[in-house]
């Protein structure tokens, strides 16, 4: 990790300190996030409105981001249920939601965008 120039990341002080006898600990805490994480992830794309691929995809990709960037072990990161009232809400206004109250397409396109933004309003104020 340091040899690929990111030692200012959160992580690369962890990997440098890791025992391995804590790795068994580890493993069964990740199974157990697991198990309630993606359940809850695909609950909450459909509360949205999105397909539930896609609340597997975000509860996964906020779990390794999370852990490359957090400064400390105990915290937690994923979808939640106001974000995911707020997402069905912005694509309905948007009109974007069809009659079943499935986001369409074009919804699903816009997506990658919304946590982008969200991040760049949250650096900038």
């Amino acid at each position: 990790v340091i040899a690929l120039g990111i030692r200012w990341l959160p992580i690369a002080k962890t990997l440098r300190e890791y025992r391995r006898d804590a790795f068994a600990d580890d493993s069964r805490a990740a199974l157990n996030v697991a198990l309630l994480a993606f359940p809850q992830g695909m609950a909450y794309a459909l509360v949205a409105g999105i397909p539930i691929k896609y609340g597997i995809f975000g509860s996964a990709v906020a779990a390794i981001a999370g852990s490359l960037f957090a400064g400390t072990r105990f915290i937690a990161l994923g979808p939640t249920n106001a974000t995911a009232v707020l997402l069905f809400g912005a694509f309905a206004g948007l009109g974007y939601v069809n009659a079943d109250g499935v986001a369409g397409p074009e919804a699903l396109a816009l997506l990658p965008l919304l946590p982008l933004f969200a991040g760049f309003i949250l650096v900038v104020a």
